[in-house]
């Protein structure tokens, strides 16, 4: 059963992010997969491609997951995002419906390009399965140059 955003985003902050520091997915289950990239060029098209191809088997899961729902049926995972500034302190930027009809890859990557956090911090979008069944976090780190992705599954 769908519920709205302020149930999630007090689910979210309750049981995931960790002392006003980043966030915990380990409560969702086992992280299945971790994937690194170099992100000194986040902005540049050329990133967005190597992305794509590195994530293949990320990107066929989550389009694969909401390809199958029925009519009628929310297909969208939730998009929940916070900045980390100075590696202390959680921004909370938002949450929403993912659009899988769009180019979403392009979206968490120009989002995580165009927004980051204050005083080198890391930059987070992490997409949830509206159950918590699994979740695929986006980390842009600013100090380490490099984008890590990774994928939890109960």
């Amino acid at each position: 059963m769908m519920k709205n955003f302020a149930f999630y985003e007090n689910y979210i902050q309750t049981h995931f992010t960790k002392q006003d520091c980043g966030i915990d997915l380990k409560q969702i289950g086992k992280k299945t997969q971790e994937i690194y990239l170099s992100a000194v060029s986040i902005g540049q098209s050329h990133f967005y491609f190597e992305v794509r191809n590195r994530i293949k088997s990320i990107v066929d899961f989550l389009e694969n997951s909401y390809s199958q729902k029925p009519p009628r049926q929310i297909t969208r995972p939730l998009w929940y995002r916070i900045n980390v500034s100075d590696q202390a302190i959680n921004h909370y930027n938002g949450i929403g419906y993912l659009n899988m009809e769009s180019d979403w890859l392009k979206f968490i990557i120009d989002y995580l390009e165009t927004d980051r956090a204050d005083q080198g911090g890391d930059t987070i979008c992490v997409l949830f399965d509206l159950d918590f069944n699994w979740a695929i976090c986006f980390t842009f780190s600013q100090k380490e140059k490099r984008l890590i992705i990774e994928k939890f599954q109960k």
